[in-house]
């Protein structure tokens, strides 16, 4: 670890943060000065995106899914990730609780009860529907699974396991570049590998100012909701963006970092606990039926969702809903990455891979299927309609909306507020950290420079606001759509990379020797 008086630009990797650093303060200029500019420069390049590149995302995505099955049951499986005589870092139960809540972050609580009543209610136009049905009730949770189960998943456990193999097999430093490897060879760790690796911080920034700006519009919604105020958007989201900023990065810099897991803690108890509750209190046969039939329905509709661009109808449904998530999910798939690496050790590739997609589906499952089963349920054979409230004040309020409606009212919805507040801190002290770490020249190593941690940090919130004030939700979503294109261009070059260190393997892997694999007959 270097010495904090070691001079800063030695301190600093300036091949990764300063290309990145440049274009989001020219970003944040412009979102905040001119916002209706980058609004704009948004939604062209997301038209630009998605009438160019839907076949990247969903024929990329399809590629993905294949791979992790291959590595998942093919002969890859077998390997132990650092070689037969390492040992896992904590208990298998330990690591399933920490990979089923690994998707409780500030977009499932954005979209929980929101999405499955929009398509509930707009049915996506293609199908041409009639909303609010029997039938779009029976249908609205396959669209939601499909944006939220496997294929995210896939897409962080493959960026995941590349990066892991090379790590702890091939002995690579701790970076997203290091699964190119096999490709590029020493060139990982000189420019182009600097490039990828600064790329994956600009992604990142960008989805996570994507994240933020969902979580305080849905905070900024949320207390005008349960307090009846009428406090004006821009100057909320102002507010609650320089408050938690201040107190994420101050944890982020001090020994206050240390108290995260605690408060992550606190974040799993009210996921669940809320979660439990609306499934008790909003219809739990409905419930468990609908959620059922949600399964069997994106079980049964798979692998046509998964291709489908409506290359005649073109009515902009898959490309405002499907390939948004597909671009939020892989910007965020590189540090997901290297987040899934700490816990790979001691593990068969199968059990990494099963454990990281199974595991998180099956909460996504619950998650949705509960509150959007809840909220349906209470549309439809209730006297609330949740659509008007909800049309009338914003997607935002949609939690609000169900929770408002349920025995326990306000001190639900007070919980709900809490949880995006906590969600909101615990992701963005831990992506400050991560974010300073690549950045840095020990990287990795920890220890980086606090001015890393503050810049950073502040970062994530300026993108946010900017992103907000530019346009809101939309602009939001087209932000993160135009970032994903290279992001799934270098995913698909690491999976052909571990495809070439498996042909290789006494090449690439420097741990496991002439051992056999895991459970290998022989």
């Amino acid at each position: 670890m270097e010495s904090s008086r070691t001079p800063l630009l030695q301190r600093i990797n300036s091949a990764v943060f300063f290309p990145p650093a440049i274009l989001l303060v020219i970003a944040v200029l412009i979102g905040i000065i001119y916002p209706e500019k980058l609004g704009e420069w948004a939604a062209k390049a997301l038209a630009f995106s998605v009438d160019n590149f839907s076949w990247f995302y969903n024929g990329g995505s399809a590629l993905l899914l294949v791979f992790c099955l291959w590595a998942t049951f093919g002969k890859p499986g077998n390997i132990v990730i650092g070689g037969p005589d390492a040992k896992p870092t904590m208990s298998t139960f330990n690591w399933f609780v920490l990979a089923w809540t690994s998707g409780l972050a500030i977009g499932a609580v954005f979209y929980c009860v929101a999405e499955p009543m929009s398509f509930f209610t707009d049915p996506p136009t293609y199908l041409g529907q009639p909303g609010g049905t029997a039938e779009a009730g029976e249908q609205a949770l396959r669209y939601t699974f499909f944006h939220w189960a496997f294929h995210p998943y896939a897409f962080y456990t493959s960026a995941g396991l590349c990066i892991a193999f090379m790590f702890h097999n091939g002995k690579r430093s701790f970076r997203v570049s290091s699964a190119l490897y096999p490709l590029l060879g020493d060139k990982c760790d000189g420019l182009p590998g600097h490039l990828i690796n600064a790329l994956a911080v600009f992604v990142l920034v960008a989805c996570l100012g994507t994240s933020l700006g969902l979580g305080t519009m849905q905070f900024a919604g949320g207390i005008n909701y349960v307090f009846g105020t009428n406090y004006s958007s821009a100057g909320l989201w102002i507010a609650i963006i320089a408050v938690i900023c201040t107190f994420y990065i101050t944890a982020a810099c001090s020994g206050l970092h240390k108290g995260m897991k605690y408060l992550g803690q606190l974040k799993v108890y009210m996921y669940v606990g809320l979660v439990l509750f609306v499934l008790v209190t909003g219809g739990t046969i409905f419930i468990l039926n609908n959620t059922l039939t949600g399964i069997g329905a994106y079980f049964d509709g798979f692998i046509m969702d998964t291709f489908y661009l409506e290359p005649m109808k073109r009515t902009g449904w898959v490309g405002g809903w499907t390939i948004f998530y597909w671009a939020w999910w892989l910007t965020a798939a590189p540090i997901v990455g290297l987040f899934l690496v700490k816990l790979a050790q001691g593990r068969t590739v199968r059990q990494f891979m099963l454990m990281n997609m199974l595991a998180p589906t099956l909460f996504t499952f619950l998650w949705f299927g509960v509150f959007g089963s809840a909220a349906i349920n209470m549309e439809f054979f209730g006297d609330v309609k949740l659509s008007e409230e909800i049309a009338n004040q914003g997607i935002q309020v949609a939690l609000f909306a169900l929770l408002k409606n349920l025995p326990f009212g306000f001190i639900t919805m007070l919980i709900g507020l809490s949880m995006i507040v906590v969600s909101f801190i615990t992701m963005a002290d831990a992506m400050t950290l991560a974010l300073a770490d690549m950045t840095a020249a020990n990287y990795g190593e920890g220890g980086s420079p606090v001015i890393l941690k503050i810049f950073w940090g502040g970062m994530m919130g300026l993108i946010a606001l900017a992103l907000l004030l530019s346009g809101g939700l939309k602009a939001l979503q087209t932000s993160v759509v135009v970032c994903g294109v290279p992001i799934l261009l270098v995913q698909l070059f690491m999976a052909v990379a571990f495809v070439k260190a498996m042909l290789g393997k006494k090449q690439y892997d420097l741990v496991s020797g002439p051992q056999p694999m895991a459970n290998d007959p022989k």
